[in-house]
């Protein structure tokens, strides 16, 4: 996988990954809040005048992405790569299957292309699905 950009709440995390895996983590204020069954995120980078606003539901019913599916090709990845002053590198990710599940979507911003340095794409995402999450493990970056 390849990483655009990443915001984070935690400055230790931001700097560990910026130095060690030469990931382009952010500085930023976060904050989410449950209302109606809805999620409501709002993410503001250091230095950026305005936050990013997501309103979002995820559905309760989870299940493993079959191989084979868009599902599957989008959230199970098991490398990552970073630009580094000596190339591209590359790191092994460690996961168990991503629960996915369907979301929709209320509200949206284009806020994040835009500072990853992609065009506003003037119209809503194609795909979105929604996940509780799962732990990962990152090991070292190798040639």
């Amino acid at each position: 996988m390849w990483f655009y950009s990443l915001d984070c709440n935690q400055p230790l995390a931001v700097w560990t990954a910026r130095t060690f895996f030469h990931l382009p983590y952010q500085n930023a204020r976060m904050s989410a809040a449950e209302d109606d069954g809805f999620i409501d995120y709002r993410c503001q980078r250091r230095g950026e005048s305005s936050a990013s606003h997501f309103r979002y539901c995820i559905d309760a019913e989870v299940q493993a992405a079959e191989a084979g599916t868009l599902a599957f090709f989008l959230a199970e990845r098991y490398l990552l790569f970073s630009r580094t002053a000596r190339g591209i590198r590359c790191g092994q990710v460690n996961h168990a299957p991503y629960p996915l599940a369907k979301a929709s979507l209320e509200a949206w911003d284009a806020n994040p292309l835009l500072q990853a340095g992609f065009a506003d794409p003037q119209r809503p995402p194609d795909h979105i699905i929604g996940s509780p999450g799962v732990d990962v493990a990152v090991y070292p970056l190798s040639a």
